[in-house]
């Protein structure tokens, strides 16, 4: 299953030109407005007890920024998790590449903290 989820940041954004152009290449497709997140890479570093909890989202999802750059968290939207480019690779060498692969297994052994912003995420 393939989504595509767009974020309207121009209130000026046609909705239906945005669907039309989607919805023959993927299962899903959904539009939303912009929201305020917090500065996650402003968050005081989190306490031992919680470093031990991988992010389970690893294994769930992987976002596409619009120029290409694969990401595995939304919350990381200065790109500094990025696990490459749908430009040089396919998504599924990305989802199983040696990034992707590494990023997933630090967080299973406990070792969250040594990826910047994981080491601040309260998710």
């Amino acid at each position: 299953m393939t989504r595509v989820h767009g974020v309207k940041v121009d209130k000026d954004l046609d909705s239906n030109a945005f669907h039309d152009f989607w919805k023959d290449m993927c299962s899903t497709v959904t539009l939303m407005n912009c929201q305020s997140r917090w500065d996650t890479y402003n968050n005081p570093i989190i306490g031992y007890e919680e470093k031990e909890i991988g992010c389970n989202r690893l294994w769930k999802f992987m976002y596409i920024w619009y120029d290409g750059t694969c990401n595995p968290c939304d919350l990381d939207y200065k790109n500094f998790l990025s696990v490459g480019s749908v430009v040089d690779k396919s998504i599924s060498e990305i989802w199983h590449g040696e990034k992707s692969v590494e990023l997933r297994k630090s967080h299973n052994n406990g070792q969250r903290d040594l990826h910047y912003p994981c080491d601040r995420c309260y998710l």
